[in-house]
C-alpha cells in the first residue's frame, strides 16, 4: 500500500516478484481504497498499468463508492483516463457479461456520480469528452434516460451536496444530446421527463451541445 501511494514503481515490482501467497493485490486499506486506488491518487500511470497487468480491480469501490476512474476524473488525468478506458474495454473487466461501460465509466459512487459528472464537476472538459466517446451508445442512452427521470424525483439542491443534482443533470444531459440526432433534439428537450431539465440548464445547454456533439 505504502508502494502504491507513493507510486513507487521499482518497489511494486519488487514486491509483485516475490510475492507471498498471502499478498492480495485487491486488499483495502480502513478507506476502502486499493492499491489501484492509492496510485491512481498520485497519478502514476506506469504504476496503475502494472497494477492492472497484474489483475488489479479496475471496478473496486472505496468507502465513498469510487473507482479509480473516478478519482482519474477527478484529477483530470488524461493519461490515466486513457490506461483505464483499454482495460474496461479489453481486458478482463470487458469479459464480464455485463457491458465494460456500464461496469466504469457509468458506474455511480455514494453520492450518485459517475465518473463523467465528476469530471464535469471539476470542469477536466477534454477527459469528459474521452470519457462520452467511449461510450457504447445504446448503453449510455438507456442508462442516463432512467438517471433522468430518477433525477427529477430530487428535491432542489440534492440531499447533501448542493451541487450534486445539478452536476447529475448536466452530465446526464451531455450524454443525451450527444447520443440523439441533432434534429430530434427539439423534440427531445419537449417530452417528459427530460423538459423540466432542459429547463433548468437552459442558458447552458446549447453551448454544451455545441462543444460535445461537433
Amino acid at each position: 500500500m505504502i508502494a502504491a501511494a507513493d507510486g513507487d514503481v521499482k518497489m511494486l515490482k519488487l514486491l509483485w516478484r516475490y510475492k507471498g501467497d498471502n499478498l492480495d493485490i485487491n486488499a483495502t486499506d480502513k478507506d476502502g481504497s486499493t492499491a489501484l486506488h492509492l496510485c491512481t491518487q498520485n497519478a502514476c500511470a506506469e504504476g496503475v498499468s502494472f497494477l492492472i497487468t497484474c489483475g488489479a480491480d479496475v471496478t473496486a469501490k472505496n468507502k465513498l463508492g469510487q473507482t479509480p476512474l473516478h478519482l482519474t476524473a477527478i484529477l483530470g488525468d488524461q493519461e490515466l483516463c486513457d490506461v483505464f478506458i483499454k482495460s474496461l474495454t479489453t481486458g478482463e473487466a470487458a469479459e464480464d457479461q455485463q457491458p465494460a461501460t456500464v461496469k466504469g465509466i457509468l458506474m455511480e459512487d455514494l453520492a450518485g456520480r459517475t465518473p463523467i459528472c465528476e469530471a464535469l464537476r471539476f470542469q477536466h472538459l477534454v477527459v469528459v469528452k474521452t470519457l462520452m466517446n467511449s461510450c457504447d451508445q445504446e448503453e449510455a442512452l438507456e442508462f442516463y434516460v432512467k438517471r433522468i427521470q430518477k433525477l427529477k424525483s430530487l428535491p432542489s439542491g440534492g440531499e447533501k451536496d448542493g451541487d450534486l443534482d445539478i452536476q447529475s443533470i448536466i452530465g446526464s444531459l451531455l450524454l443525451v444530446t450527444k447520443m440523439i440526432p441533432k434534429n430530434h433534439l427539439k423534440e427531445l428537450s419537449e417530452a417528459d421527463p427530460i423538459n423540466c431539465l432542459v429547463q433548468v440548464v437552459r442558458l447552458n445547454v446549447e453551448s454544451i451541445r455545441m462543444f460535445f456533439c461537433n
